[in-house]
C-alpha cells in the first residue's frame, strides 16, 4: 500500500479521527488545568487552596454514590443497540436521569454541608452552601462522558472539558485584572462554568431526546436488575 493511500485511509478512519481529536482536546485541557493550578497558587493563600481542595474532594466523593451506575448502564445499552434512533433515545433518557440524580444529590449535599462544622471545617461550610446549585456537576460530567463514548462521539466530552478549563482560566485572569478575585469567586465560578459547559451541549445536542421514555426506562431498570452491583461499581 502506498504512503498516499495509507494516509488517506487513516484520515478517513472515524475511530482514529475521533481519538486524535479527543487526545488533542484533553491535552489542551490539561495544559489549562495546569495554568489554573499555578494561577490560583500565585494569587490565593495556602488556606484558600486547602478549602478548594476540601470542597472538590467532598463533592467528588459523595456525588459518585448518587450516580447509581447510570453511566455504565446507559453506555452499555447504547453500545449494544443497533438502531441509531433508539441509541439517541437511550442517550436522552440517560441524560434526563442524570439531571434528576444531580438534583437529588444537591438536596442531600445541603444536608451534608450543614454538618461539616461538626467535623472542624466551619470555614468551608459557607462555600459548600454557595455551590449547592452546581454540586451535581460531577454526576452530569461522568454520565455525559460515558454516553458520548457509547454513541461513538468520543471527542465530544473531551472538547467540553477543554472548553471549561479555558473559560475558567480566562475568568480567573479577568477577575484578577478587575481586582475582584476572591476565594468565593474562584469556587463559585469554577462550578458554574463546569455545570454550564456540560448542560449546554446536553440540552442543545440532545434536546429532542431529553424526555421521559417508558421503553427506555424499562430497559434501564432491567439492565440494572440483571447486572446490579457490577454496573454500580463500574
Amino acid at each position: 500500500m502506498s504512503k498516499t493511500r495509507l494516509i488517506k485511509n487513516m484520515s478517513g478512519n472515524t475511530v482514529l479521527r475521533e481519538s486524535g481529536s479527543m487526545f488533542f482536546a484533553e491535552g489542551i485541557g490539561l495544559f489549562f488545568a495546569f495554568l489554573i493550578t499555578i494561577f490560583r497558587s500565585r494569587y490565593l493563600s495556602v488556606a484558600d487552596i486547602g478549602i478548594i481542595g476540601f470542597i472538590t474532594s467532598l463533592t467528588s466523593f459523595f456525588s459518585g454514590f448518587f450516580n447509581f451506575g447510570l453511566d455504565g448502564t446507559g453506555a452499555r445499552l447504547i453500545i449494544h443497540e443497533p438502531d441509531k434512533a433508539v441509541k439517541r433515545k437511550l442517550a436522552g433518557m440517560t441524560f434526563l436521569l442524570s439531571l434528576i440524580f444531580s438534583t437529588v444529590f444537591s438536596v442531600f449535599f445541603a444536608g451534608a454541608a450543614a454538618v461539616v462544622p461538626l467535623f472542624g471545617k466551619a470555614e468551608a461550610a459557607r462555600y459548600l452552601f454557595l455551590i449547592i446549585p452546581f454540586a451535581g456537576y460531577n454526576i452530569l460530567l461522568l454520565v455525559y462522558k460515558q454516553v458520548c463514548f457509547g454513541l461513538g462521539n468520543i471527542k465530544e466530552a473531551s472538547v467540553q472539558l477543554c472548553i471549561s478549563y479555558i473559560v475558567y482560566f480566562l475568568a480567573l485572569v479577568a477577575a484578577k485584572l478587575l481586582n475582584i478575585l476572591t476565594l468565593t469567586y474562584a469556587i463559585v465560578m469554577s462550578y458554574a462554568v463546569n455545570m454550564l459547559t456540560v448542560l449546554l451541549p446536553m440540552v442543545f445536542l440532545y434536546r429532542r431526546e431529553l424526555r421521559w421514555d417508558k421503553d427506555c426506562w424499562t430497559r434501564i431498570k432491567q439492565e440494572q436488575h440483571e447486572r446490579g452491583w457490577k454496573i454500580y461499581l463500574s
